[in-house]
């Protein structure tokens, strides 16, 4: 993560990641500073479960807000909905 043009950068991985979590999609948010969602894919690890994080800091806490995603459902991409505020959209 850089906020000043890329002069420096913070690691900002939420901590339930392990090796062989996939981020396959980060969305800034557009109408909030410092929110962004991130879509995961861990079915290498035999982790079948969606996984979506939410970050409204600018990535240093992360939490999860995967409730609702259907179990073997590979996310890969999320978006913002342009109409309902703080509300991801999902495509797997």
């Amino acid at each position: 993560m850089t906020q000043d043009e890329g002069k420096t950068w913070s690691d900002v991985t939420p901590p339930d990641l392990t090796p062989w979590s996939k981020v396959t999609h980060i969305e800034a948010s557009r109408s909030e500073a410092g929110t962004a969602y991130a879509a995961v894919d861990r079915h290498r690890l035999e982790d079948y479960r969606a996984h979506l994080y939410r970050t409204r800091d600018f990535g240093k806490t992360w939490q999860s807000v995967s409730s609702g995603i259907p179990d073997g459902s590979f996310l890969n991409c999320v978006r913002e909905d342009p109409v309902r505020k703080g509300l991801p959209l999902c495509v797997y």
